[in-house]
């Protein structure tokens, strides 16, 4: 699968699709922009950065969604953290 993010109305969205295109499923909700997925090295998660349940539409932070299940998960609360990736070594600090 690929992911990818696509702007709407003033909003960023994650979403998925099959490496040819088909099947496009967009996983992150509106009324938040959400940007830049990476996957996780099992490829069972996406992390993002993403401005939902923040006062400020500039404020970003990190988030994982499992792909299976749909729960997020916020990675980090400090406003201002964008651009995840992900270690070949999963070692949290």
């Amino acid at each position: 699968q690929i992911a990818f993010e696509v702007q709407l109305n003033g909003e960023r969205h994650i979403w998925i699709a099959n490496r040819d295109g088909t099947d496009p499923v967009q996983i992150t909700s509106e009324g938040s922009d959400n940007q830049r997925p990476a996957w996780s090295p099992d490829g069972t998660q996406l992390a993002f950065y993403s401005n939902v349940e923040q006062s400020q539409p500039d404020q970003f932070d990190i988030w994982t969604i499992d792909l299976q299940t749909g729960e997020l998960t916020r990675i980090t609360s400090r406003g201002n953290c964008v651009n995840p990736a992900w270690g070949n070594v999963s070692v949290q600090r």
